[in-house]
């Protein structure tokens, strides 16, 4: 049984055009919240189910820590994205971006990572969206990880369907994905679109969530960005 994500507290600003995409991760990541930080220490906008105050000021000290950490260490560290702090109560997990820019996820205790490919797609479209340049490591072809929508026949939980621009495309599946290619408590299969013939990997993480690794041919983030801007 997963836990629901707890809902999001009244905010204090107007939603900027990142908003749908840091609620996305949220919701994805079953956070307490989700920020955006620009190099300064601001919160550019956030998404949380936590006071909108707290979410701003525990963003704008874990994005200063892993920036001074950065600045301070050695060249390896310089190159590193993704910091994970675990505390008594709750556990940061921070993720840098180009030109000074972060995320800052707010976990419950014990927990001391998020799903990789949710934040994939959150640090590709905020960048994109913001005219950031990506760090090399989010790159590479691997890291084109998009949630999508996916039916199963209910029993064995097996790929159907797959959500297209504005229809389900039907799937069949050509294998299952060796438990080598996973993390613990995920599954993976190959499928190809029935209608053209499409092939792609779909992957259903421990909160039921699916991933694909070709959103070329996938529907989108649900809702559109609009241009930057603070507010």
């Amino acid at each position: 049984m997963t836990r629901k994500a707890q809902p999001a507290k009244v905010r204090d600003q107007s939603p900027s055009g990142f908003n749908v995409a840091l609620e996305r991760l949220r919701q994805s990541t079953r956070a307490l919240s989700a920020a955006l930080v620009d190099s300064i220490g601001e919160t550019v906008d956030y998404a949380g189910a936590v006071e909108p105050f707290e979410v701003r000021v525990a963003a704008a000290e874990w994005a200063l820590i892993v920036s001074s950490l950065k600045a301070a260490c050695s060249l390896d560290w310089k190159w590193t994205t993704e910091f994970s702090f675990r505390g008594r109560r709750r556990t940061f997990v921070v993720v840098t971006l180009g030109q000074g820019y972060a995320l800052v996820l707010e976990l419950r205790t014990r927990r001391l990572d998020a799903s990789s490919r949710a934040v994939i797609e959150a640090v590709r479209t905020i960048s994109e969206e913001a005219g950031l340049e990506l760090p090399p490591n989010w790159t590479v072809p691997r890291e084109r990880w998009t949630q999508v929508q996916v039916q199963t026949d209910g029993r064995h939980r097996r790929p159907t369907a797959v959500l297209r621009p504005g229809k389900w495309s039907h799937v069949e599946v050509l294998g299952r994905l060796a438990r080598d290619q996973l993390r613990p408590n995920e599954t993976g299969y190959r499928v190809r679109t029935i209608e053209d013939g499409a092939e792609l990997t779909l992957i259903r993480e421990p909160l039921n969530k699916w991933y694909a690794d070709d959103p070329s041919i996938l529907i989108q983030a649900e809702g559109q960005l609009r241009a930057p801007h603070r507010t």
